[in-house]
């Protein structure tokens, strides 16, 4: 076992230095890129009806120019054609043209001056390369210094939401840009392809369905990152444009069925309390509405599809963030890395479609956000699922440890019995108290019931421990105090007090609210006029004292219910089995019923 976790451990170390090198080489690349300062008079004209050809183009240039605007650092559109009008005069040498956005449709190419304009090249998404079109993830192009035409004319048409940005390379610096993107890309896929494998094995060796769904996630969301990044070629679908346009919306879709199924599974959402329970349907309903939105893309509604998972995308990360935050109190690093990971790819998402809108300038960590965020994503991703397996492999070898001592197990079992005599005792009177509201005050009533079950979701989780911390016992004793203050309003006060550190400090769990219930139900109750209940804890280095104290009428020794008897009873042997003859429990007439509990400080572990 430590040397399968080893090697795992090696594995995360090797992809955080694959990364690492992919950026560094990456924006190395960027820093060396020669841009010509040669884009200053360019004009921009969005023909809106999509109706103009290039010779009309032209002409309205030279007759009406105030229709046509300065070249922005990004223009942002949406299914409307733009044509960019680009004075050839400053080249003098082969320039190379890149338009930086690999989702263009269809980029047409120019060559005009006052007597003609004549096509030059075409390129782009849905439409075939033709020289001088260069291959590159981007349209680009070039354009020979031996050409004497004083414009160059760009139609880009898209029917998806872009802000390009263009660009302008002597041929040396092109191809330096080029390797470095190539060599980034290639490790990253082939770090996709490894982290899958990997996730895989897991899988097949450990029967761990979370590295199931994520290893597809992984897979998946690659080869969306392949259609949408433009290293699919008309060539490689046989030149048919509709499966490069299905590609994108149903990959994006898959990755929202996988990565839903994974949250349920990781965040172990089926098995818990209720809300956990509805929220794993609703983790489910998401992936139906991917596989259904696949399915949309098959049939040919690719538009329908790339908008509602472009709306779907978001609520499930948001969703995955919220409930990653939730989970990170009750199964602690799993979440906190889950968490995190949703925050990198969500922060990578927003970075991309603000660059999208033009909102952001289109460069280096802009143009590839959902590619560095992915990276991280999976980096953190595989460190959790090694801590979450590593923790699961603790857990089973603490668990063969204890079938070890059968007696300490006859111990724990006779615990439970007695700490499970509690939760109905406490049930059956508030729901003796919701029956008698029901009829007079039904709203009362349903805020009772309310505040009842936020009342059991912190026992349920205590009570399947021996030990809790202080302040989950002292949330449970405010919530009951509270509960009760409901039913009697001004005849009830109370206070809670605590002096001392509560970090780190463990008591046996449902140990005060027992105490707290038999206060009132025969100390307070039975006063007409009410009274007052305090809870005060202090807390040493060496031991923990609890005083509760009520102004009833006190405790009746010879005449003292069976119920009273009996719960005090639990209390102290819980005490007992627990800390032996450490634990103090006395019980005294002070002005009122008083109870005093003195147990050791202790640290405890796994609790």
């Amino acid at each position: 076992m430590i040397e399968f976790l080893s090697a795992r451990g090696f594995f995360v170390l090797v992809t955080l230095l694959i990364s690492g090198v992919v950026i560094t080489d990456l924006s190395a690349g960027t820093a060396d890129k020669n841009r010509l300062d040669l884009l200053n008079d360019c004009k921009l004209f969005i023909d809106s009806g999509n109706t103009l050809s290039p010779e009309s183009v032209f002409i309205t240039f030279f007759s009406d120019k105030s229709s046509f605007v300065s070249l922005p650092a990004n223009f942002g559109y949406r299914s409307f054609t733009a044509w960019v009008l680009i004075p050839s005069g400053k080249f003098h040498e082969d320039v190379i043209l890149r338009l930086k956005h690999s989702l263009l449709d269809s980029v047409d190419v120019y060559m005009a001056d006052s007597a003609n304009c004549s096509h030059y090249t075409s390129c782009g998404f849905l439409q075939p390369r033709s020289y001088p079109a260069i291959s590159d993830v981007f349209p680009c192009f070039e354009i020979p210094v031996r050409y004497t035409c004083k414009y160059i004319l760009l139609k880009i048409r898209t029917t998806d939401v872009c802000a390009v940005d263009i660009e302008t390379f002597v041929p040396s610096s092109f191809i330096s840009e080029v390797r470095s993107a190539f060599t980034f890309f290639g490790l990253y896929f082939g770090a996709v392809l490894i982290l899958a494998a990997i996730n895989f094995f897991l899988f097949v060796s450990a029967k761990f369905i979370s590295s199931l769904w994520y290893s597809l996630y992984i897979l998946f969301y690659a080869s969306f990152q392949l259609f949408a990044l433009g290293f699919i070629e008309l060539s490689m679908v046989l030149n048919n444009p509709f499966i490069l346009k299905v590609g994108t919306p149903f990959f994006a879709n898959l990755c929202i069925v996988c990565s839903s199924l994974f949250a349920i599974e990781f965040l172990s959402l089926k098995n818990v309390n209720q809300t956990l329970k509805i929220l794993s349907h609703v983790f489910g309903g998401f992936a139906l509405a991917g596989a259904f939105l696949s399915l949309v893309a098959i049939t040919g509604n690719v538009t329908f599809s790339s908008m509602a998972a472009s709306i779907l995308a978001p609520g499930y990360l948001a969703l995955s963030l919220s409930v990653g935050i939730f989970r990170i109190k009750s199964i602690g690093r799993p979440a906190f890395f889950y968490t995190s990971a949703i925050l990198v790819i969500l922060s990578g998402i927003v970075v991309n479609c603000l660059r999208n809108f033009g909102v952001v300038s289109n460069s280096f960590f802009a143009s590839h956000a959902n590619i560095i965020s992915s990276v991280l994503e999976f980096i953190i991703i595989a460190i959790a699922l090694v801590d979450h397996i590593s923790s699961i492999e603790k857990r089973k070898n603490d668990a063969y440890r204890e079938v070890q001592h059968s007696k300490q197990i006859v111990i724990e079992n006779r615990l439970k019995a007695l700490q499970a005599q509690i939760n109905p005792h406490f049930l059956f009177n508030a729901l003796n108290t919701i029956a008698e509201l029901i009829r007079i005050f039904p709203a009362k009533a349903e805020q009772l019931t309310l505040s009842l079950s936020h009342f059991f979701r912190y026992t349920l989780e205590a009570s399947d421990k021996k030990i809790c911390r202080l302040e989950t016992e002292l949330k449970i004793v405010n919530n009951f105090l509270s509960i009760q203050k409901f039913r009697y309003g001004e005849r009830l006060h109370y206070e809670v007090k605590t002096e001392g550190e509560v970090d780190n400090v463990y008591v046996p769990s449902l140990l005060l609210q027992p105490i707290i219930e038999n206060s009132i139900k025969y100390g307070i109750a039975t006063l007409p006029e009410g009274g007052k209940i305090s809870l005060r804890t202090t807390i040493s280095e060496d031991s923990i004292n609890f005083m509760i104290h009520d102004s009833g009428p006190g405790f009746d020794f010879e005449k003292k219910s069976d119920s009273t008897a009996h719960g005090l009873y639990n209390i102290t042997e819980r005490l007992k089995m627990i800390y032996g003859d450490s634990a103090k429990f006395n019980c005294a007439n002070k002005n009122g019923a008083q109870v005093e509990i003195t147990i050791p400080n202790r640290r405890f572990e796994d609790v």
